[in-house]
């Protein structure tokens, strides 16, 4: 039944799309006629997953805001088709860029004609490796009804408690299980670590008078009840689109996984520091504080039966791996960070922070 259902909605997208087709191949020949005086650009945003979606368009804004020759023309801009990994994020997005639905159908169109790159958003080296994001102030921007409504909402989990906010995310393989189970994403399984492994560096910056939010949109597993009143379990117990951007945006700096919702440190020029950062590479990213501080898992060889240096890890091409069946073919596992080591790099970011 499902299957038939699906193979019904395929077919009505193909006679959808062959009705309109007459309408957007006149959009694209206009497109193209015009370019020479006013270049029309396109884009799909990798909206179904957050950190992309959260980053990629404040580089993008970050880019063009500083660009020395002015072009004439407009970049217009969709949602990809699977499900938005955040709504109110979308709608943030939308009073910065140019969005239309229509522009995914044109993009397709566009790409059946020789010459088609010219009228796309260059995407490719968004991440780049220059410093845009500490040349600019955020673009990503609450408006004054939001903030108050935020003030609000936060007000109402705090209650009593009083301090600035530091933001704790470990990543686990929950969220894009249940967000997107279209597809397995085994391949990310290396990049996960145990909350509870985050547990006394959290317990540690409470004591210090900060308040502790554990972060994430769908979690494996609570934090257990007995722990410092100035730590918040709000992936389970508060979580809500909204929140997810604001609690970053009022944060003092946040311990994190290398994952989507270290993006929004980024995207509003928090200090970070990375946890358990995998892939290695991810340690040479551009990033848009200069305090920020990472600590990688550590690579063993079941072969070696030791842990490999970086110089290793170089030579048998392992710092690009990005898929854990690329890990295994070698006999490389990834460890965790310790207790230990996530308490040290805590105290280290907030020496950092605090002065």
């Amino acid at each position: 039944m499902n299957k038939a259902l699906s193979y019904s909605n395929k077919i009505f997208k193909l006679l959808g799309f062959l009705f309109i087709f007459p309408i957007l191949l006149l959009f694209i020949f206009l497109i193209r006629a015009m370019a020479p005086i006013y270049l029309v650009r396109l884009k799909e945003l990798y909206s179904h997953r957050f950190g992309h979606f959260c980053i990629e368009p404040e580089i993008y804004l970050a880019r063009q805001s500083l660009a020395v020759n002015k072009r004439r023309g407009i970049d217009l801009f969709c949602l990809d088709a699977l499900p938005v990994s955040n709504r109110h994020l979308a709608r943030m997005w939308s009073r910065e860029m140019h969005f239309l639905s229509v522009i995914r159908p044109l993009i397709r169109v566009n790409r059946m004609f020789p010459g088609w790159q010219k009228h796309e958003v260059p995407w490719d080296d968004i991440f780049g490796q220059s410093d845009e994001l500490k040349k600019t102030e955020p673009f990503l921007k609450f408006t004054e009804a939001e903030s108050i409504y935020g003030e609000r909402k936060l007000r109402d989990i705090l209650g009593s408690r009083n301090g600035p906010i530091v933001c704790v995310f470990n990543r686990d393989s929950t969220y894009l299980s249940q967000h997107a189970p279209y597809r397995s994403w085994d391949y990310h399984d290396y990049r996960d670590s145990d909350i509870e492994t985050y547990i006394p560096a959290m317990e540690w910056l409470a004591e210090q008078g900060y308040v502790v939010f554990r972060m994430g949109a769908i979690v494996n597993k609570p934090l257990p009840d007995n722990l410092h009143p100035n730590i918040i379990d709000y992936a389970t117990l508060h979580r809500s689109e909204f929140l997810d951007i604001y609690i970053p945006f009022k944060c003092s700096f946040l311990l994190v996984a290398t994952s989507g919702p270290s993006a929004l440190g980024n995207v509003f020029r928090r200090p970070q520091a990375y946890i358990n950062a995998a892939p290695f590479l991810t340690t040479t990213i551009p990033k848009a504080n200069p305090n920020e501080l990472v600590i990688p898992k550590l690579y063993f060889s079941d072969r070696t039966q030791k842990h490999l240096s970086i110089e290793e890890i170089i030579e048998l091409g392992a710092e690009k791996f990005d898929k854990g069946e690329q890990f295994q073919a070698l006999g490389i596992r990834l460890v965790d960070n310790d207790e230990a080591d996530i308490l040290t790099v805590a105290q280290e970011i907030e020496g950092l922070v605090s002065g």
